[in-house]
């Protein structure tokens, strides 16, 4: 036997393991995979497989042969029976297990296996079958593959039901547009229209529409927080708010500020002796 078996990632996304009844049983198949043959065949009684592989798990027989059976039943495993001997074969071994072979078909690393093959044209048997009449075997598969429809019917359904809201959410606020590759993408979100917000009454439709382009041009359009911070800033002097918006637009400034009213004072000699800075002066110089 090899030091260990392969194990693909796929084991993430495979329904038949996602089927196991508990996460015990899951447990149970991944530390089994790597103790099989180079035919994928391991001697199936309870009493070996728990001094072979779960050794140092506190699993009784009856809790190894359930999670065999539940292997067995979601097709992880195939049990079947040789001379009164239950044996199993993980099923699709090969596809993930490359096993270097001779000319004549052994392996050429590792011993051949000594477990006999499951008998040609046979129905899979599993422990507890042993010496079932055909009646039972069959009714047990009937109702095997009864329960497996219903478990996949149920997981189809809940798949449904998850898309749906996705699907509704899609429909609402996406469009999808081709793209040059010829593959579907999403359309991108309607843009925010600041000329259509709800204005206070001190602030003139006819100028905050020019403050509107103003920014356009400049290629910083306004975004809702922004144009939230500046209508606060307006109404801070509600009286001023018209001619501050066209002295950002005449004097090319992005946002709003005070009216420089101490200027003309401070160019004719007025004020602070024309040393001193005003409240706009001190925005500016912050760069804001």
């Amino acid at each position: 036997m090899a030091r260990g078996r392969f194990i693909s990632n796929s084991i993430s996304t495979s329904k038949k393991f996602a089927r196991l009844q508990s996460n015990d049983h899951r447990l149970a198949y991944l530390m089994l995979v790597p103790h099989v043959d180079a035919e994928g065949r391991h001697d199936a009684d309870t009493r070996i497989l728990a001094g072979q592989v779960y050794t140092l798990l506190d699993l009784t027989h009856d809790q190894i042969e359930a999670a065999l059976q539940d292997m067995h039943r979601v097709g992880l495993i195939r049990l079947y029976q040789v001379d009164g001997e239950t044996y199993l074969e993980v099923t699709n071994f090969h596809e993930h297990n490359k096993v270097r072979r001779r000319d004549d078909g052994t392996p050429s690393h590792e011993a051949p296996s000594i477990i006999p093959p499951p008998p040609a044209g046979t129905q899979s048997d599993s422990a507890h079958m042993a010496g079932a009449t055909t009646e039972e075997l069959r009714s047990d598969s009937v109702a095997a593959t009864a329960e497996d429809k219903v478990q996949v019917q149920v997981q189809v359904q809940e798949e449904v039901q998850e898309q749906e809201p996705r699907a509704h959410a899609r429909a609402v606020g996406e469009t999808k547009t081709p793209s040059k590759n010829g593959k579907p993408k999403k359309g991108r979100t309607p843009t925010f229209d600041p000329s259509t917000v709800e204005l206070p009454e001190f602030v003139s439709p006819d100028v905050w529409a020019d403050f509107c382009e103003h920014r356009k041009a400049m290629r910083r359009p306004l975004t809702p927080p922004a144009v939230e911070g500046i209508l606060k800033d307006l109404a801070k002097t509600p009286l001023d708010a018209d001619a501050m918006l066209r002295q950002t637009i005449t004097r090319g400034w992005t946002g709003v500020f005070p009216l420089d009213k101490d200027r003309d004072k401070r160019r004719g000699g007025g004020g602070n002796g024309g040393g001193g800075s005003s409240a706009l002066d001190q925005y500016r110089e912050k760069g804001l």
